[in-house]
């Protein structure tokens, strides 16, 4: 087994225009899209983390009737070869880039989450163990004031990585 070598951590807020948070509630399991999830709403805020795919699948207002994430109902499974299926969402990638051919790791992109552990206001998704070159995930989404934030951490590999979030949004979405 490799040494812990370099921990590294990426964050990153997600931050969107909306009225100030004034109240938060804990993540509590549902059930998204035929699968397991976990939901956390505030005041004007509602975020979605989908332990199928692993990884925030919606965020948006409270009422939920807009996503600004990009989301497909139905997931394709993944096939090594075949086209890279879109599971939507965010996504989180360890580079450079280089380091690996296209498509991504599938245990970063087309896994199902290992575990879910919900904390209160902060939910820990452990993804897989990867392949030996590469390190598994864990992310943890939590709020911090009227922002939510997600910080990725990896460790069992002395290779230097850094992290890439990758936030696709809907098609004709504009930004402000």
């Amino acid at each position: 087994m490799k040494g812990l070598g370099t921990i590294a951590a990426s964050v990153l807020l997600i931050v969107i225009m909306i009225p100030r948070v004034t109240g938060m509630t804990d993540w509590q399991p549902i059930e998204w899209r035929g699968g397991p999830a976990w939901v956390s709403e505030t005041a004007s805020c509602r975020a979605v983390v989908s332990e199928t795919r692993g990884r925030l699948v919606h965020f948006g207002p409270a009422d939920g009737g807009l996503n600004l994430l990009n989301e497909v109902e139905a997931v394709e499974p993944y096939r090594a070869g075949a086209d890279s299926p879109n599971w939507g969402g965010h996504r989180f990638w360890l580079g450079p880039q280089k380091t690996w051919v296209w498509p991504p790791n599938p245990d970063w992109e087309f896994s199902a989450a290992r575990s879910v552990e919900a904390m209160g206001s902060r939910l820990v998704v452990t993804m897989p163990d990867s392949e030996d070159d590469f390190p598994g995930l864990v992310r943890e989404y939590f709020w911090e004031g009227d922002r939510l934030g997600c910080r990725v951490s990896w460790s069992g590999t002395d290779r230097p990585f850094y992290g890439m979030h990758v936030f696709a949004v809907p098609a004709g979405t504009r930004p402000v």
